[in-house]
């Protein structure tokens, strides 16, 4: 072929595309190339075997030097983008001898997985202590006593599963008002039960406590949730006995009080005191 496209024209003639290297160190348009002698002339100044740098972005020096610009690749120092690496870094004063990349990625793993599960036993904990229902129906059982002796419904109140209050509001037609107004005059009738028998109540101690708990096979588990719309794991019927400490006698009652499990968390369905 006579004539090269794009390409080299050892006459010195460009056909096309980009200019490429002139011997005669000429430039015709276009981009200009490497000269020996080190000038350039006009368009991206390159390298220069004298280590002048003039404009444009810097390369790379063997001797280490850096003009201008971005920095680049030193295999005396491993530099990559303008950080410096070597094996003996340096962190808040001390060497850390051995560091490398691979280290680095396996450490940040290790420590997004260990703030995960934290985080995750953060919110277990929170919602063991601060949310609703208890971890047990013993633990259930104590709140419902603990209610009873203060008198206040709030304690009652959050033994109850947010999911029941939503079945009961659509099941009597009430809202949620009307659930804590519930809550609060039952917790009221079993208190006047028991004061009139003992007065004000003073204390009150569980005797014995009986927990019957059910595992709910699979039929059980859809008929709980056809009627109330979430599924159940458990259930427990509790029986505690208590001895009452009043202000004008004291006395022996019985709780009776329904729970179910959901989840890692027991609720309370219903209790009354006899």
């Amino acid at each position: 072929m006579d004539q090269n496209y794009n390409g080299y024209d050892p006459n010195g003639q460009n056909y096309g595309g980009q200019p490429q290297y002139d011997p005669n160190q000429q430039m015709y348009g276009g981009q200009p190339q490497y000269d020996p002698n080190g000038q350039m002339y006009g368009g991206q100044p390159q390298y220069n075997q004298n280590q002048q740098m003039y404009g444009g972005q810097p390369q790379y020096d063997p001797n280490g030097q850096m003009y201008g610009g971005q920095p680049q690749y030193d295999p005396n120092q491993q530099m990559y983008g303008g950080q410096a690496y070597n094996t003996n870094m340096q962190s808040g004063g001390r060497n850390i001898s051995g560091f490398n990349l691979n280290n680095l990625n396996k450490n940040t793993i290790i420590g997004i997985a260990g703030v995960v599960v934290a985080a995750i036993l953060v919110i277990i904990l929170i919602g063991a202590f601060f949310g609703r229902g208890k971890s047990s129906p013993k633990a259930v059982t104590n709140a419902v006593v603990k209610s009873i002796e203060n008198g206040k419904s709030s304690t009652l109140y959050k033994l109850y599963d947010n999911k029941y209050i939503k079945y009961y509001e659509d099941e009597y037609d009430v809202d949620k008002d009307d659930f804590k107004d519930y809550v609060e005059d039952s917790l009221d009738d079993e208190i006047d039960y028991i004061e009139d028998y003992t007065g004000t109540i003073k204390d009150i101690n569980i005797d014995d406590i009986d927990i019957d708990k059910e595992k709910l096979d699979s039929d059980d588990k859809k008929d709980a949730k056809d009627e109330m719309g979430f599924k159940v794991s458990q259930v427990a019927e509790i029986t505690a006995d208590l001895e009452v400490e009043g202000k004008d006698d004291d006395d022996d009652f019985t709780l009776y009080a329904y729970a179910y499990k959901r989840g890692f968390k027991w609720y309370l369905v219903s209790w009354y005191v006899y």
